[in-house]
């Protein structure tokens, strides 16, 4: 059997498709792309800078920092919600 994205394990999970028109998908995809590729291009900037100034020592350590710093915030932002409980519809209500 073939696994991929499309089985059971995400199909909780809101795909660009789901979330987004038919015309913005591709919008909304460059966008993500776009602005991951300017973070990782000023972070690189920064820290090439920055060891070249100083040295890779407290680079390391800010390495380190930030690992610490980001693991609290992505469990507060990527946290499972419980589902809803299920609700009971009301043609079984009062029947024996």
């Amino acid at each position: 059997m073939r696994r991929g994205w499309n089985n059971e394990r995400h199909a909780d999970r809101p795909r660009a498709p789901d979330l987004f028109r038919k015309s913005e998908v591709a919008t909304a995809a460059g966008l993500a792309g776009t602005a991951a590729w300017l973070g990782q291009f000023f972070v690189s900037l920064l820290m090439g800078a920055w060891v070249t100034t100083i040295a890779y020592n407290p680079f390391f350590v800010s390495l380190a920092l930030f690992d610490l710093v980001g693991a609290p915030i992505l469990w507060t932002v990527v946290r499972r919600d419980e589902p809803a409980p299920a609700a009971i519809p009301s043609a079984t209500l009062g029947t024996a």
